[in-house]
């Protein structure tokens, strides 16, 4: 894989089969996790309306990521607006960062949501690595920014960054 600059990247509601690789990989990334944010990523089996109250449970979705027939990682999105897609969590395996999956991912999440004009999230300021990502993809919008105090459930600032999908 090392070798490889282009792979297709498939997204697909989480299964049950695919709930060993996916438990190895929430496991992987929680301490990263709680070291930018204080707090458990999303696992690719929570039941998102007790972590989220209140968020549409129809309108929510973990998808995981697959290459070569193999998963790579999972994305939450949740279906915000009619034009407005979410993103709630990503995570790529340790060992397949660096081959531009996470890119390939949000790509097709385009393709998945094709009504959807802008994507947005939240981007922990402890995560220099994710703020450069989501940078270099085009989420340069500054919407809000949230520190802890201001009933945030992280333990750091975070910045609410907005992408948008078509020309202004």
């Amino acid at each position: 894989m090392k070798g490889s600059t282009t792979m297709t990247c498939l997204l697909s509601p989480v299964t049950s089969s695919e709930q060993p690789q996916l438990q190895a990989l929430y496991i992987e990334i929680k301490p990263y996790f709680m070291t930018i944010e204080g707090r458990n990523p999303l696992s690719p089996f929570d039941d998102i309306a007790t972590k989220i109250p209140g968020i549409p449970v129809e309108k929510t979705h973990c998808l995981s990521i697959h290459t070569n027939d193999q998963v790579v990682g999972y994305i939450w999105v949740f279906e915000e607006t009619p034009t407005n897609l979410y993103i709630l969590h990503l995570s790529i395996g340790r060992q397949f960062r660096r081959h531009h999956l996470g890119q390939t991912a949000i790509t097709a999440l385009v393709t998945r949501y094709p009504q959807m004009t802008t994507f947005t999230l939240m981007a922990s300021t402890k995560n220099y690595s994710g703020l450069k990502f989501w940078l270099a993809l085009g989420f340069s919008d500054l919407l809000y920014v949230e520190a802890p105090d201001e009933n945030a459930v992280t333990s750091t600032v975070e910045l609410e960054l907005r992408k948008h999908l078509r020309p202004l």
